[in-house]
């Protein structure tokens, strides 16, 4: 179900405005702001206690966006767009969803919304914004980088050395910016984003740079899940394929 959190809302200069709705599972989140500095703003997303989007920029988050939906905001900049998958958070003991948005400058014209109590069988992931240059991410699934000042990145030859249990590798931020234009649909701003690994399955790995013009990392990762939010999964699943078989 597609649920709405704010329509045509102003937030202030250095001011955050926090949105929260009761459902019983959250998968998606859309974002939408008509305002030349709604990059520069930050989000965090919990889930109850449990934060799922720790403060990432929303310019960085824009390198998911065009992953995910291969959607991107015009090249002004004035007309922002932020969809990101969050797989199935099953929202047990009476969990809230909680989204905050932290502005740098005003961000007019904000719309939030999401998809909740929507049956899947995704796992749960969370997203999380790296500025240290050593790291290691549990359960991670994949990992793009940018630079916090908005720079090009494509030239960047550093190397950024990424580890798992399996393999190891040394790409360069020029190499990941190549990665990400392939699996990409637009060309708007390709060149400040790349993606340093993809994982089939979800493994810890590591990574240690030394920062050159990138310096922000944003890492996907999976989460596990209690044995009462896999019974509650289950449960919605069998009720809307029980509906949609009616």
């Amino acid at each position: 179900m597609l649920q709405t959190l704010a329509d045509n809302q102003t937030i202030g200069i250095n001011s955050s405005v926090t949105w929260t709705y009761s459902p019983n599972s959250f998968q998606k989140l859309f974002l939408h702001v008509e305002d030349a500095d709604w990059d520069d703003g930050k989000l965090t997303v919990q889930i109850g206690s449990q934060t799922i989007c720790n403060g990432a920029s929303l310019f960085g988050l824009r390198a998911l966006t065009m992953l995910q939906s291969g959607v991107e905001s015009d090249i002004s900049g004035t007309n922002g767009y932020v969809a990101l998958d969050f797989g199935s958070h099953q929202c047990t003991h009476n969990q809230n969803l909680y989204v905050t948005i932290q502005a740098s400058g005003e961000m007019t014209a904000t719309d939030v919304s999401c998809i909740v109590n929507t049956p899947g069988e995704n796992f749960p992931v969370k997203l999380t914004e790296y500025s240290d240059s050593t790291f290691t991410s549990d359960a991670n699934l994949m990992a793009v980088c940018y630079d916090a000042a908005k720079a090009a990145i494509d030239d960047d030859t550093t190397r950024v050395d990424v580890r798992n249990i399996i393999e190891s590798s040394s790409p360069s931020v020029t190499s990941a910016n190549s990665y990400f234009k392939s699996l990409t649909k637009t060309e708007n701003r390709s060149d400040m984003f790349g993606i340093l690994n993809i994982n089939e399955v979800p493994m810890k790995t590591t990574y240690n740079y030394t920062p050159n013009v990138m310096d922000r990392i944003i890492t996907v990762e999976a989460l596990g899940s209690t044995n009462a939010q896999v019974q509650q999964a289950k449960t919605s699943q069998q009720v809307a394929q029980f509906a949609v078989g009616k």
